[in-house]
């Protein structure tokens, strides 16, 4: 559906789309924090700790939305940690809506269409033509508020993100890489040319307004517990993390718990809330 009238979310004429199509939940755009996250389509262990460390700020925070690209590697990581994290996420398209993203990527681009948002500057049927990616990186930096690089290339699109950040004044952070590691090559001159270096993520979520990670870590896992237990107010959890529960009523969902590594039993038989 296009609706020129949703151009007012981008900020700065450089990265407003002259129009907007989209599919999904429009509410979204509404949300108060957006995160823009892209990266390498190589996605190497070193960016999936990355990832995963940054997903686990995100989900101790309220009212954000996640946007990326719906391409392969890194793009299709965040969204699935949003999914998995019960994160909303709004991807954007180089393309038409319809053809904007790789075929192995049907499923995401189902569940997002579905729960979260699709955004594209061109009609629907539009290919992806020279000159796509870089249009549609600019529209990534004109929706979010902050962005993230996880993993770059020296002539990579997400370097071209990033430069875009920069550029738009907007804050970004990225990861520092080895010296002579070709997906940190790009990385490492963002850092030279002004963005927030990642090299501690207690730091990183303070910036974002966690004053406490390990307590909100520990707070998100008691709600999951809760969860479990059709949010029982027979339960709580002690300063060291230890579950004060009827281990005997509620046994069967404590090895589930267990076996999702959101709990852990010692040898005493008392459940611990994984840190």
């Amino acid at each position: 559906m296009e609706d020129k009238t949703l151009r007012r979310y981008f900020s700065g004429d450089k990265f407003t789309p002259k129009t907007v199509f989209t599919i999904g939940d429009k509410r979204l755009l509404d949300v108060k924090d957006k995160i823009c996250i892209v990266g390498s389509r190589r996605v190497d262990e070193y960016a999936k700790y990355v990832l995963k460390n940054i997903f686990e700020i995100l989900g101790c925070m309220k009212d954000i939305v996640v946007i990326s690209g719906l391409a392969l590697g890194t793009d299709s990581l965040v969204h699935q940690y949003c999914f998995n994290k019960s994160i909303p996420t709004i991807a954007i398209t180089p393309g038409g809506i319809g053809r904007g993203f790789p075929i192995s990527n049907q499923k995401i681009f189902d569940q997002i269409a579905e729960h979260g948002l699709i955004i594209s500057e061109y009609p629907s049927d539009s290919p992806i033509v020279k000159g796509s990616f870089p249009h549609r990186n600019r529209l990534m930096v004109g929706l979010a508020d902050i962005g993230f690089v996880i993993r770059a290339g020296a002539k990579s699109g997400s370097l071209i993100t990033g430069n875009l950040f920069l550029e738009s004044g907007k804050e970004l952070y990225v990861p520092p890489g080895r010296i002579g590691d070709r997906l940190s090559e790009g990385t490492n001159k963002m850092i030279v040319s002004g963005a927030n270096m990642i090299d501690d993520f207690g730091e990183l979520a303070s910036m974002l307004g966690i004053k406490d990670l390990e307590k909100s870590l520990r707070d998100q896992k008691l709600i999951k517990v809760k969860s479990k237990l059709d949010n029982s107010s027979d339960v709580r959890i002690a300063d060291d993390g230890e579950l004060i529960i009827d281990v005997k009523k509620y046994y069967t969902v404590l090895t589930e718990l267990e076996l999702d590594c959101i709990v852990t039993r010692n040898y005493k038989g008392k459940y611990f809330i994984n840190r």
